[in-house]
């Protein structure tokens, strides 16, 4: 997938987000994915990686991502679901953009990419999702699996 593609790909994902950031109690799950699309031309912070892992938490134990948790990313403040398209902008921070930087692990990049597959499946079972852009969503995550897988 070209670049032009990707860009546009997250593009579309991320202008279906709310302009602002909701008003919720506690860490705002939408604010924090958009954030981390807003930033994805610039290295991973240790607090961006801690964040990260506890989306795969999220995506992989609980199966279900809230619109808000306390401060450590652990307990819901809001116990409502995040929307599908969040769960979308979830899989495509889980890959790192299709570009990882050097000194990522293989095996989390692998892991992240397995919980981004996870988040995908989420999103797929939520009401008035746009069929055609999770397909888009998962052909974006295979090219990545493959080049991780050739790395």
């Amino acid at each position: 997938m070209i670049n032009l593609e990707i860009q546009s790909l997250i593009q579309d994902v991320r202008n279906s987000f709310p302009d602002k950031d909701l008003q919720v109690n506690g860490n705002d799950t939408v604010g924090a994915i958009r954030r981390l699309i807003d930033r994805r031309g610039e290295p991973i912070t240790t607090e961006d990686a801690d964040f990260l892992e506890r989306l795969t938490r999220k995506v992989d134990i609980t199966k279900r991502v809230c619109v808000s948790y306390d401060a450590g990313w652990e307990k819901p403040t809001n116990l409502t679901p995040v929307s599908s398209t969040t769960l979308l902008g979830i899989a495509f921070c889980l890959t790192r953009f299709g570009n990882p930087a050097e000194n990522d692990s293989q095996e989390n990049l692998l892991k992240w990419a397995n919980s981004a597959l996870n988040a995908l499946d989420l999103a797929r079972t939520s009401v008035g999702i746009n069929q055609e852009l999770i397909e888009r969503v998962l052909k974006f995550i295979h090219a990545h699996l493959d080049a991780l897988l050739h790395r």
